[in-house]
């Protein structure tokens, strides 16, 4: 699985590459709904976030931006699973996770 560090009262873009048997997905027109959850709960989201706008939608590239409000919703430094779930047509089609390592900045 892929791990992402970030340090708590930072803006950090996490860049994606959505891909289907290794070839980039068309993100065209659908939208990428990720949440936060914590390790111990993993089926609570404590941050959602949507997104409709992609770097590269043909490409299959996109983004998800967390804020510091969002690292301190999901308790400060500690270890989360970032899911997020392709959505097209309302129905939901895919899903991946990826680690997200929430780290207090070194003094």
């Amino acid at each position: 699985m892929r791990q992402v560090k970030v340090w708590v009262g930072d803006t950090t873009e996490i860049p994606v590459r959505i891909t289907s048997g290794g070839i980039a997905y068309d993100l065209t027109g659908k939208t990428l709904i990720w949440y936060l959850a914590s390790i111990a709960a993993p089926g609570v989201a404590l941050v959602t976030k949507t997104v409709t706008t992609h770097t590269d939608a043909a490409g299959g590239l996109s983004a998800v931006t967390l804020t510091p409000a969002d690292l301190i919703a999901a308790g400060g430094a500690c270890t989360c699973i970032m899911t997020c779930v392709l959505s097209s047509g309302g129905s939901n089609v895919t899903r991946g996770q990826f680690s997200l390592v929430i780290g207090a900045r070194p003094t």
